[in-house]
């Protein structure tokens, strides 16, 4: 694991969440961050494709930037972890590598972004929807696991990609039918 994206990761990503939270407590009613989410999704995507080396040729502060906004859109919409995924695919070409990475700082974005939702939100804790989703969570991370081992890593990034593709759908798809 790059260890400097790890250090970016906790200081500014995780910390950025707040930021995308409390635009949206204050802000959700005035501007749709599903569709902005969306269009940066899909920006980013076209960039990947377009560009294949994408991030591993820029800057550290460039990829500080990346993280700051993969944590702020996080914040808004739930929808991080698929710039996340794109950002750390970029970065890294080993599949394993690319699964680890991605399953580690997905966690932790999730974990952050929970328990600060819980505190801006004034929401406590359903124990039992916590275990129901945590159990969703364990079988999915195992069905994927298994399911990934079929791929070689053209396939792999091309699922992420595609995936990247419908997340940005799924978030225009539901700003029309919640905005």
């Amino acid at each position: 694991m790059d260890k400097k994206i790890k250090k970016y990761f906790f200081i500014i990503c995780l910390p950025s969440i707040f930021i995308g939270l409390f635009f949206l407590k204050f802000f959700n009613e005035i501007v749709n961050f599903k569709i902005i989410v969306s269009l940066v999704i899909l920006l980013s995507l076209y960039i990947k494709l377009k560009f294949n080396f994408f991030l591993k040729n820029f800057s550290n502060l460039t990829k500080k930037y990346f993280l700051l906004i993969v944590g702020m859109i996080h914040g808004f919409t739930n929808s991080g972890g698929t710039l996340l995924s794109l950002f750390l695919s970029s970065l890294i070409s080993k599949k394993d590598q690319t699964r680890y990475n991605i399953t580690f700082f997905y966690f932790f974005l999730a974990l952050f972004q929970y328990i600060l939702f819980l505190i801006l939100f004034n929401l406590t804790i359903d124990f039992e929807k916590f275990l129901v989703n945590l159990v969703i969570c364990v079988i999915g991370v195992v069905i994927g696991n298994l399911l990934v081992k079929k791929f070689n890593e053209k396939y792999f990034q091309l699922l992420i990609q595609i995936l990247a593709f419908f997340t940005s759908l799924i978030l225009l798809i539901d700003s029309f039918f919640t905005f």
